[in-house]
């Protein structure tokens, strides 16, 4: 578990030197299953500010929770990565205030595609309830803008 934390901290942190620098090279970043937590995401929200090359961000696989959603939603929103077209964050597990959040930020930017597939809704059910295991799409086709 360490070693794999090391691991996704190491390509977290070498994403960031990337995207900050707006290098060409990170065009598609792929940080699916790098441990990435809600504290993450207000360094990855300050290296996406400033990027104009990035088309592709996969945090899918995450401990990424609302907060986190948010954070993302709420810069992404506000004009951060202006070419960004894909956000990938599947298996997360979110609550409603997470779903408005992505919701908000596809009325913002209708360009860009959310996948969330199979994310999972959290619920007052225990994890190994029906209930909770809710899997669905929000996606939201590429649309020319107007």
């Amino acid at each position: 578990m360490k070693q794999k934390r090391r691991e996704g901290e190491k390509a977290f942190n070498a994403a960031l030197k990337a995207i900050s620098s707006n290098s060409e090279d990170a065009l598609w970043v792929r940080l699916d299953g790098c441990m990435i937590e809600d504290h993450h995401i207000s360094r990855l929200c300050a290296a996406l500010e400033n990027n104009t090359h990035i088309l592709s961000l996969d945090l899918s696989g995450n401990q990424i929770t609302d907060e986190g959603v948010f954070q993302i939603c709420d810069c992404l929103a506000q004009g951060a990565a202006p070419d960004l077209i894909e956000l990938s964050m599947r298996n997360i597990m979110i609550e409603t205030d997470g779903e408005k959040s992505i919701t908000n930020l596809t009325k913002k930017r209708k360009v860009l595609r959310v996948d969330v597939s199979a994310m999972q809704k959290v619920s007052g059910e225990d994890a190994s309830g029906v209930d909770n295991a809710v899997s669905y799409t929000h996606l939201r086709a590429h649309e020319t803008r107007e």
